[in-house]
């Protein structure tokens, strides 16, 4: 893909206009801009083509280094928590943006440069006029050699009148997790693996909240089986296969790793680190030479583990020792049901097994998906489509979600982690109805990093697992793992003990 295949010539480039408030940096005029070529990135943090680009755009700013240019991004909210400012922040944060973004929340820009999907890309010239536009994923060594044209347009001089960009604000988090993205409770040990996604790192605890394990770059306790040293980056879904080991969704790296406290190895187990596209059906590869696309959530079913691959809306499977093969979707993003093999998904981000059923959480379509193993069949157990959302309980069918991101099956239903709805859910199959079992209807006054406070309301979980008579939430954007006690009704925080 090269940037003169969607070139749109001579087309002055509008304003940044609209009720448009920048978020980490003071509000930029492109008049200011002239003399630099400048990228805007059409995005929204629910999307994770959005996200596949960000490490792009951020090898684009090493090389440039805003000399020569600027990327901005626009956040075009899909979902109406994506609108407020504080939610954008958190996710400028958790995904280590660096460049400057405006929230578009009337979607004005995105109207007035015609924006036709998440992400969008469009390059403005040094004069201030459109030189390309385009939407999806781009390789960075396509983007590079598109910017490089331009630039070679221009005489160095037209460069060297640049001015500065105004200061960026930094963002601190000062509490010991840093956005815990999911959860799983060994039953037999009662011990607990939290993937401490904004760390790069797997935290294991005992049942009273006592560390037992701190395993990232700097543990010298822990060794590989590769040449690389023991890294994470961006893990998400964990899962107990034992006592004494389980299996992590290393999510940035695109690859399946697992832990043996045994041997306190952690091994490769599946994915070769480059992000890969979708699986055709009956697909199969050597686990190691397998492209994996943002797997996001694991669980084991008999004896395979069973990956929701995000980045390409499908779910594979591993068999625990050699291959990665399709399982179900066809790789469309979509909401639709049927075979395993004809069936749709739309960025499944949570996955839990219950006797012979699967459940994801389906978050772009913001349902919950049921596969039968009996019946090889995929049948949506709530949600309507891609842009059908909201917040609302009561009978099965005429219940609304938005954005769920993890899912726990138990007997005659499933807890529903209701990311962008800041709640969790119970959908009753018996008596074919859904209720808010935790929500978070006002602002609380507690500070999140004071682990007494057991009033603080959930800011975008994304994870939650049952135990007994307790809820594990991952309450990923206040920082904390959250219990619930489901007879008492009391929700409170975890302390962990360092």
């Amino acid at each position: 893909m090269e940037f003169g295949l969607f070139s749109i010539p001579g087309l002055k480039a509008p304003a940044l206009n609209g009720e448009a408030e920048w978020l980490n940096t003071e509000k930029i005029d492109l008049i200011n801009l002239k003399h630099r070529v400048v990228i805007l990135d059409f995005w929204s943090y629910c999307c994770i083509n959005c996200i596949h680009m960000l490490p792009v755009l951020e090898k684009i700013e090493n090389k440039y280094q805003n000399k020569k240019v600027v990327i901005i991004g626009i956040h075009s909210p899909k979902f109406k928590t994506e609108k407020n400012n504080e939610n954008v922040l958190e996710a400028i944060k958790r995904y280590r943006v660096k460049h400057p973004v405006v929230l578009d929340k009337d979607m004005k820009i995105w109207k007035s440069y015609g924006a036709g999907g998440w992400p969008t890309f469009v390059i403005i010239d040094p004069n201030g006029k459109i030189s390309a536009k385009f939407s999806g994923e781009i390789p960075y060594k396509n983007f590079e050699k598109g910017l490089d044209a331009i630039i070679k347009k221009y005489p160095e001089s037209k460069f060297a009148k640049t001015k500065f960009l105004p200061k960026f604000k930094r963002f601190e988090n000062k509490s010991f997790l840093n956005y815990p993205g999911k959860i799983d409770i060994n039953k037999k040990t009662q011990d607990i693996i939290i993937s401490d996604s904004g760390n790069n790192r797997v935290i294991i605890l005992d049942k009273n909240g006592k560390i037992l394990h701190n395993i990232e770059s700097n543990n010298k306790t822990f060794k590989t089986n590769t040449k690389n040293k023991v890294s994470f980056n961006m893990p998400q879904g964990v899962c107990w296969i034992n006592e004494k080991e389980a299996m992590i969704a290393d999510t940035g790296n695109n690859v399946i790793k697992k832990i043996n406290l045994e041997s306190n190895v952690v091994s490769l187990e599946a994915g070769t680190g480059e992000l890969g596209r979708r699986f055709k059906v009956n697909e199969e590869h050597i686990a190691t030479k397998a492209k994996l696309s943002s797997p996001w959530d694991i669980a084991i079913y008999e004896n395979e583990l069973l990956i929701t691959m995000s980045g390409s809306h499908q779910i594979l499977k591993y068999d625990m020792e050699s291959t990665v093969s399709h399982f179900s979707g066809t790789g469309k993003e979509d909401l639709e049901d049927g075979t395993l093999t004809n069936s749709y998904f739309a960025q499944p981000s949570g996955i839990s097994v219950f006797k012979d059923k699967i459940y994801t959480a389906d978050s772009e379509s913001s349902s919950i998906r049921s596969i039968s193993i009996k019946n090889n069949f995929v049948s949506t157990v709530v949600g309507s489509g891609l842009f059908v959302f909201g917040d609302k309980t009561g009978k099965v069918q005429e219940t609304l979600l938005q954005h769920p991101v993890g899912v726990c099956a138990v007997n005659n239903g499933v807890y529903v982690a209701d990311t962008f709805n800041n709640s969790i859910k119970y959908i009753d199959f018996k008596k074919d109805k859904s209720y808010q079992i935790i929500s978070q209807n006002e602002k609380s006054v507690c500070n999140i990093n004071d682990p007494e406070c057991d009033t603080l309301g959930l800011f975008e979980p994304n994870d939650v697992k049952i135990n007994g008579n307790y809820l594990y939430i991952c309450d990923t954007n206040n920082h904390l793992i959250r219990m619930f006690d489901i007879k008492k009704r009391i929700l409170k925080t975890v302390k962990i003990k360092k």
